[in-house]
C-alpha cells in the first residue's frame, strides 16, 4: 500500500462504528473511530506506532466493506482538509434572530457530524444542550473523544470554534 492512500468509512462502516453487529478485532474496531478520509497511511502509521498489523487490519476492514481506500496526491501548500471548509461554512451561516447559544450549538453539531457522522450519540447530546453550561460540558466531552479517535488538532479546532461563537 502507498503511504498516500487514505481510508474512509463506508455507510456500512459508519453503522458498525456506533451499532456493532460484527465480531471485529479490537484494533479493527478502533480504526473505525479514527478513519475519516483525512489521514493517509503514512499518518496512520505514525499515529499507531504499536500496530504491527495495521495494514492487515485495514485490508480486512476493506474486504468486509467497512472502509474504502483511495490514493490521493500530496496536499499542496495552502490546501486544507474538509474540517476547515465545514467550519468556514458554519461561520458564514445567516444568524439573524439566533442566539449565541443557538449559533454555537449548531456549529458544534455541524463540525462533529463532519467528523463522526450524524448518528453519533455525542451529536444528539450537543443538539439537546439547553444551556451554555451544558453545551460547554458536552463540547469538553466531545473534545476528549476527538483527541483520542481523530486528532488533537481537530479537537482543538472544534472547541475553539464553539467558544468563539459563544463570545460573539
Amino acid at each position: 500500500m502507498d503511504d498516500r492512500t487514505r481510508f474512509s468509512l463506508t455507510p456500512k462502516g459508519r453503522e458498525e462504528r456506533f451499532k456493532p453487529t460484527h465480531p471485529l478485532r479490537p484494533r479493527c474496531r478502533q480504526l473505525l473511530f479514527v478513519l475519516d478520509g483525512q489521514m493517509d497511511l503514512g499518518q496512520l502509521r505514525a499515529h499507531f506506532k504499536t500496530f504491527a498489523d495495521l495494514e492487515e487490519n485495514l485490508l480486512r476492514l476493506r474486504e468486509m466493506g467497512f472502509i474504502a481506500s483511495q490514493e490521493v496526491a500530496p496536499q499542496r501548500p495552502g490546501e486544507h482538509d474538509d474540517l476547515v471548509d465545514k467550519i468556514n461554512a458554519a461561520l458564514e451561516q445567516p444568524t439573524m434572530g439566533a442566539s449565541r447559544l443557538d449559533i454555537a450549538r449548531q456549529q458544534a453539531v455541524d463540525i462533529l457530524v463532519s467528523l463522526t457522522g450524524a448518528n453519533s450519540p455525542q451529536v444528539a447530546k450537543l443538539r439537546n444542550a439547553a444551556t451554555e453550561e451544558t453545551l460547554l460540558a458536552e463540547v469538553a466531552n466531545c473534545k476528549r473523544i476527538l483527541s483520542a479517535v481523530a486528532s488533537t488538532s481537530k479537537a482543538e479546532i472544534f472547541e475553539q470554534t464553539v467558544l468563539k461563537a459563544l463570545k460573539r
